[in-house]
């Protein structure tokens, strides 16, 4: 057994048990203990350098080697997607309750993009999220794509990764019998940056059509210097040590003034689909995110917001399983908000 995992595991049954009855200047443990546990999880793994991070992921974080369909549970399979690129990478599909391939109608889609800095994570991290999406109607195939990490891989592989899943998903849209044309992107954190980049990218590139985004705490921008920042840096899982990290594990200092690292600096926001921004109280990110909602809407698109209180961000996704409630009415909150984009009878098998 890996000599760490005493270390990690006891402390945090300790705080577990410790986080349900204590709270510090009225503020939950349960947030002071996440942030200081992941800094101490770090720290115990000696992540200082981008080459630290390479060695962390090779150990945790490996591909999955998957050839077709290798693993069902439930109703979701693994696959792999030989890419635009030539790269081999995972996919987990998430289907919905009776479905079907051979249906006349075809189904609507919905490809998520993880988190985690661009440095962590991976596509079978978000089931709760997901399954609940798929668990709340029968007309959505959902499809969680994996993409290589930085800093082994910089600014735009991971990226272009995401560009070249759409490209197959919608060239194969006869295979997972889903439409085309109604094929929604989303993601939390940095994924969230990339359906901001991918929605501005689809509007001169026409190998893929969006209708829609669904923004879920999404990082937009450096929000060093910004009032959330201050407010949030600090017991909030997010700091700006982490963030410093990913952000030149990514990219370098002339590409991170680029629309396609930061979305936020793009200067025409017109011709973008429909958004849903999903956002959580105690996020650094909060004040570039709202600005870019305002931009959205003066520009003309539709924007529907969602603010869950009281919790950290990642709490909708990446750690949806300390906070299931935010994951579930998440999950029913885009489930709704997709029905919307496609106001056609969606009980219909027919």
């Amino acid at each position: 057994m890996n000599k760490n995992f005493y270390f990690v595991i006891i402390p945090l049954a300790i705080g577990a048990l410790a986080m349900i009855y204590l709270q510090i200047d009225g503020r939950p443990l349960k947030l002071i203990f996440l942030d200081n546990y992941l800094h101490w999880v770090v720290g115990i793994t000696g992540i200082k350098t981008p080459k630290d991070a390479i060695r962390f992921q090779s150990e945790n974080y490996a591909m999955d080697k998957i050839d077709g369909i290798d693993s069902i549970a439930g109703r979701y399979a693994d696959v792999n997607h030989t890419l635009q690129s030539g790269v081999k990478l995972p996919v987990r599909i998430y289907y919905p309750n009776g479905y079907d391939p051979q249906r006349k109608r075809p189904y609507n889609a919905f490809v998520w993009i993880h988190g985690g800095g661009w440095i962590f994570g991976r596509y079978s991290d978000n089931d709760l999220l997901l399954t609940g999406l798929t668990n709340s109607s029968d007309n959505i195939v959902a499809f969680s794509v994996e993409y290589r990490l930085a800093p082994e891989y910089k600014f735009p592989t991971g990226l272009n990764d995401c560009w070249h899943h759409l490209i197959y998903i919608s060239e194969h849209a006869k295979d997972f019998n889903i439409d085309p044309n109604k094929i929604v992107i989303g993601g939390e954190d940095v994924g969230g940056n990339f359906v901001a980049v991918l929605s501005q990218r689809s509007r001169k590139d026409r190998h893929v059509h969006l209708a829609g985004q669904y923004l879920c705490s999404p990082i937009l921008m450096d929000p060093n210097g910004t009032e959330s920042e201050r407010k949030y840096r600090s017991g909030y899982i997010l700091t700006p040590t982490f963030l410093n990290v990913s952000f030149t594990s990514y990219a370098t200092t002339a590409e991170r003034k680029l629309a396609e690292v930061f979305p936020f600096l793009a200067k025409k926001l017109t011709g973008l689909p429909p958004v849903l921004l999903h956002i959580t109280e105690f996020d650094q990110n909060n004040d570039y995110t709202m600005k870019y909602a305002n931009r959205l809407i003066d520009a003309g698109i539709p924007v529907k917001i969602h603010k869950f209180a009281g919790v950290p961000h990642g709490a909708i996704a990446a750690l949806s399983h300390s906070f299931p409630d935010v994951a579930k009415t998440a999950s029913l909150d885009l489930a709704e908000w997709l029905k919307s984009l496609w106001p056609i009878d969606l009980t219909s098998q027919v």
